[in-house]
């Protein structure tokens, strides 16, 4: 009788201990509705706050690990496509596959850099932010639209490396955080 109490008491506190981390199923967010107050209010020296920035960053900066995969990938196809030319020669075909891997790489590496965003400042409403891309004008967006779409904790793994964290706003598309180092996150 006590050892089955004892395992329905563990069993209980092991699912309590579950519940508290986010990544369980029973997590959900907050609404726009409930009020969050501080213990430590956000001191705002003006109407808004960089929450993200990296363009003050004193840290060497380095090309993201995104784009030397996007390389590599490239280089290696057309490194292929030289090699297989040599041992079977294709005439005008290994132009043309040479060609579509040098505008695969170009097309790709200028769609990342392209959606890089260095810096994200925060409203002193607390709901809104103003999202500064590398390419184009800044704009302002509600919190709430804007949706990572890989865990914080690999911006741990590359502690030492630039990064680009993707995350997806509603009606604008997809965008990466380009920062390097844990310097960029205020």
């Amino acid at each position: 009788m006590l050892q089955s109490s004892l395992i329905k008491h563990s069993l209980q506190q092991r699912s309590l201990a579950i519940r508290r981390f986010s990544s369980s199923s029973s997590y959900h967010s907050l609404s726009d509705h409930a009020t969050y107050i501080p213990e430590r209010p956000v001191q705002f020296s003006s109407d808004k706050l960089a929450v993200f920035d990296s363009t003050t960053t004193k840290e060497r900066r380095y090309a993201p690990f995104e784009l030397k995969e996007i390389t590599f990938k490239n280089a290696m196809g057309f490194a292929g496509t030289m090699v297989w030319d040599h041992m079977h020669p294709m005439g005008l075909f290994t132009e043309i596959a040479a060609v579509g891997w040098v505008l695969n790489w170009a097309w790709s590496s200028w769609k990342l850099l392209g959606s890089t965003v260095r810096l994200v400042e925060l409203h002193k409403d607390g709901k809104h932010v103003t999202v500064h891309p590398k390419i184009g004008s800044a704009f302002t967006v509600k919190i709430s639209s804007i949706q990572k779409l890989r865990h914080e904790k690999t911006l741990v793994e590359t502690y030492e490396e630039a990064y680009l964290f993707p995350i997806e706003i509603a009606g604008k598309g997809i965008f990466h955080l380009h920062g390097n180092g844990q310097e960029s996150i205020r």
